[in-house]
């Protein structure tokens, strides 16, 4: 299911354009970046997002939060990709994202819960005829507060994910159907075997592809 904001109040420091839940999620190519800032979180199933040569795996539970014109793809890795999605702009959006420190794009591989819920609680509240734009506006406040919230408590999530994930992600998409060992990933990535298991111990996405 998913809402579009028709009637969008653009003077407004903050406003929604869609909110989707539970999406059968197709394939897109935005060459030229979508004109808002795109949350896009898997349910079931997986899919890849691809951005400034990057390619990013969403397992479910994982996440991705893409600036407003940034170049992007994105296309399942399962037959079917359950997604959820939040896009929102407004007039102060550039100032905001800055502040919280929030560029390109960022990859979340551990969303607290209620990150991780905060499209299937909300989607609900709002139509596309009679959507509040003032509710709406502090629904987008809400979830950047949940943003930064991560951010502070995942200082270095941010960099673990592009020296470590999401090489490493990447590289077992690419070669998972032939031997792959830890001396594959300290190669990749340049760090300890110790760090990079540390890194594997405690990362969720890890944890979930069973590698060791």
């Amino acid at each position: 299911m998913r809402y579009s904001f028709k009637n969008k109040d653009r003077s407004l420091p903050l406003f929604i354009d869609r909110i989707g839940y539970n999406w059968f999620q197709e394939d897109v190519s935005r060459p030229a970046g979508y004109p808002y800032v795109h949350w896009l979180q898997t349910y079931s199933g997986s899919g890849v997002v691809v951005i400034e040569n990057q390619e990013i795996l969403l397992t479910p539970g994982t996440g991705i939060l893409i600036n407003q014109d940034i170049p992007h793809t994105y296309h399942a890795t399962s037959p079917e990709w359950r997604t959820g999605y939040f896009t929102f702009g407004g007039a102060l959006i550039s100032e905001i994202t800055t502040i919280l420190g929030f560029n390109d794009y960022l990859s979340i591989q551990q969303p607290d819960a209620t990150l991780a819920n905060f499209i299937q609680n909300s989607h609900t509240e709002f139509s596309q005829d009679d959507a509040d734009p003032y509710a709406s506006s502090a629904l987008v406040y809400q979830f950047l507060l949940l943003i930064k919230k991560y951010r502070v408590k995942n200082p270095n999530n941010y960099q673990l994910n592009k020296k470590i994930v999401e090489p490493i992600l990447h590289y077992i998409h690419r070669h998972y159907q032939q031997p792959i060992d830890n001396q594959d990933f300290v190669k990749l990535t340049n760090y300890s075997l110790q760090y990079v298991l540390e890194v594997f111990r405690n990362n969720q996405a890890f944890r979930r592809i069973k590698c060791f």
